[in-house]
């Protein structure tokens, strides 16, 4: 799967741009039934801009803390406004949630140095790990993206739900470097109407927007 997967990155598709466009939000459409969001990434980071769905109101911003160097990492977490709020944390074991419907971005802390330039070996892992964990899934797209003005990988899949009372739960990771940080995003649903999820998630991604710290 590695090997294939890196040929084909690698022959098959078009570089994306890998410097920040300049932001204009006025360029952001936004579809019926989305509204435009805002993350401000910790200090130098900046500020990403992307389209949800208007009932993902609730926003969440923690450290998600771990006794191993360099493990921790900050969450920015949007979820839907009839969702019990939920921080994780490496030091307390939270019980998982019955029901979720959220995208959450994350990254190592400041000082933890990321491996640059390694996007295309990064969705290869990303790619493989699905696979070895999950027996039986359904992959709906996995694919190179331009994601606000950096090379970037994205993928959407349906795994079954084995420990809940749903049929499946709709995933969708992505990958990408915003100088000098990797920035992991993961949006899950498990509930009873998870229709759509996916391709609304893709569109929330591909619509991501970046501001450099001034």
């Amino acid at each position: 799967m590695r090997i294939w997967f890196l040929a084909f990155w690698t022959l098959n598709l078009v570089s994306c741009q890998t410097s920040p466009r300049r932001l204009d939000t006025g360029d952001i459409q936004v579809p019926e039934g989305f509204s435009l969001r805002k993350i401000d990434l910790l200090d130098p980071l900046g500020e990403l801009y992307l389209v949800l769905p208007g009932t993902m109101e609730n926003y969440l911003q923690w450290f998600n803390a771990s006794d191993c160097q360099c493990c921790g990492h900050n969450d920015y977490r949007f979820i839907r406004e009839d969702q019990q709020p939920a921080m994780e944390s490496g030091w307390v074991k939270f019980p998982v949630a019955d029901s979720l419907y959220q995208i959450t971005f994350f990254h190592s802390d400041l000082n933890c140095p990321d491996r640059p330039g390694a996007i295309a070996a990064l969705a290869a892992d990303l790619l493989d790990d699905i696979q070895s964990k999950n027996v039986q899934f359904r992959f709906v797209f996995a694919e190179k993206a331009d994601l606000a003005g950096f090379d970037g990988f994205m993928v959407g899949y349906k795994v079954p739900s084995i420990q809940t009372r749903f049929d499946s739960i709709s995933i969708v990771e992505a990958l990408v470097y915003i100088d000098p940080k990797l920035v992991r995003i993961e949006a899950q649903c498990k509930t009873h109407d998870c229709n759509g999820f996916i391709e609304q998630m893709k569109v929330a991604i591909l619509s991501i927007r970046y501001q450099r710290e001034n």
